[in-house]
């Protein structure tokens, strides 16, 4: 019980310092999208100072873990989002990511949707290449879909 209180603050804090703190220019983003992929919805959150800067995508560990995401983006996203456009997946399954069948809950699936998430930010922000950096399971994500 006090490790989902401990979770429900650190989401409100989450959100509240998002809308607090702004980034503060005028080719700065600070964006939510659902990106499809193998018949559902990923989130992502999308955050960077200048829109035109390189785009990175983070990774979090898990499988199915509900801190990651929140955690990095608190803590070590506002360094990253000065010279990044960055991406805060929340894996299938995971935080604002709908719940989804469990069958789908393969490695081969979360390599799709690795894929399907750079795709998507390489046509939003017209870039050639996406960084990708990853925690834990989120490394051996990127691994195995740079593998492919």
């Amino acid at each position: 019980m006090k490790m989902r209180i401990l979770f429900m603050a650190l989401c409100i804090a989450l959100v509240f310092s998002n809308n607090v703190f702004s980034i503060g220019t005028s080719d700065a983003i600070d964006d939510e999208f659902f990106v499809k992929s193998g018949g559902e919805e990923l989130y992502i959150k999308v955050r960077g100072q200048n829109s035109d800067n390189p785009v990175l995508l983070f990774l979090h560990g898990g499988p199915g873990e509900l801190t990651g995401p929140l955690y990095f983006q608190a803590y070590a996203g506002p360094e990253l989002e000065k010279h990044f456009v960055v991406g805060y997946l929340h894996q299938r399954n995971t935080c604002k990511s709908p719940s989804v069948p469990v069958e789908t809950l393969t490695i081969e699936q979360f390599v799709k949707d690795v894929h399907n998430v750079v795709e998507f930010l390489r046509e939003k922000f017209q870039k050639d290449k996406i960084f990708l950096l990853g925690h834990s399971f989120g490394g051996i994500l990127g691994y195995m879909y740079l593998l492919e």
